[in-house]
């Protein structure tokens, strides 16, 4: 499973898991190897959320910006 997530990372894609059962999910814990993947009940479920989040327009801000420019910035006195 390791090899088979850093193939697909190598091509940008990711590894999920889907309805594993209670001994390979206690198995993966003791292991921790359950903190490396997202695990699903079901495969429609992995399926789904690889779906892509829609890009903001262009003209929109970044996350990360406040929508104030240098003018509205003040001093700390």
């Amino acid at each position: 499973m390791l090899y088979c997530m850093q193939e697909a990372m190598k091509r940008d894609g990711d590894l999920k898991l889907a309805a594993v059962s209670p001994a390979s999910a206690t198995i993966m814990e003791l292991m921790r190897a359950d903190r490396l993947f997202e695990v699903f009940e079901t495969a429609e479920e992995a399926a789904r959320s690889f779906q892509a989040v829609a890009l903001p327009d262009e003209q929109s801000l970044p996350w990360y910006s406040s929508g104030l420019g240098l003018a509205d910035l003040k001093i700390a006195s």
